[in-house]
């Protein structure tokens, strides 16, 4: 184990590129010591190294072609936060790791907790397939499963990925039409739901300023 250990060391201290974190959480199927199934989250954490993509604007976003990472170092337990913390510390020593160049996350909390307290200030990037899904909701309620909703959708997303927060202004200045006009109160309580989503995670929606700086 320790031979092993140390190779993957090796190889991810020889692997060029730019180091990259990611981390997320999944529910999975268990059974505890009494033998009684519960679900359980699992959190997944991963370590990569990957040369620096070419800039891309917002449009550019779903055809822009990213190197393929060097080398992967991934990891994942059934444990609290902060025994996963600490697993993400003893990876990053185990890998001589310093800082990172980039964390991608889906806009918990805790991820970007862990983020500060292992790598200290880097670029954060909320992943835009989590971004996009909640305006996809809200597009539903707005238009249900229409071409108007499609249209919206990608008109939208693109707003996020060109303006970040600003995103939540532009709800903002059309909700008064949404309530008046197709929605009612159910689409005001997914557009509100949506505004205090972006607000939370203002600070890692600079998908425009990533895409000219970060491997994102």
């Amino acid at each position: 184990m320790e031979n092993r250990s140390e190779e993957s060391r090796n190889a991810f201290q020889r692997a060029k590129g730019e180091v990259e974190f990611y981390a997320d959480g999944t529910f999975v199927h268990v059974r505890n010591d009494e033998e009684e199934a519960q679900w359980r989250e699992m959190k997944v954490g991963a370590l990569a190294k990957r040369e620096r993509g070419k800039c891309a604007a917002p449009p550019e976003w779903n055809t822009r072609k990213l190197p393929e990472p060097a080398v992967v170092s991934a990891f994942a337990a059934i444990v609290d936060k902060g025994e996963f913390q600490e697993r993400c510390q003893v990876e990053r020593r185990r890998l001589g790791v310093g800082g990172v160049s980039s964390a991608l996350g889906d806009g918990a909390k805790w991820i970007w907790n862990l983020v500060w307290e292992v790598f200290g200030k880097t670029e954060e990037c909320l992943d835009i397939f989590h971004g996009a899904e909640h305006i996809s909701d809200c597009g539903k309620v707005l238009f249900g499963e229409s071409p108007a909703k499609t249209e919206w959708f990608e008109r939208m997303r693109l707003v996020l990925i060109s303006e970040g927060l600003r995103c939540e202004v532009c709800f903002k200045k059309q909700q008064g039409t949404y309530h008046n006009v197709v929605g009612g109160g159910n689409a005001n309580r997914h557009l509100n739901i949506f505004q205090t989503f972006v607000l939370k995670v203002d600070s890692v929606l600079d998908y425009a300023q990533n895409g000219q700086n970060t491997p994102f």
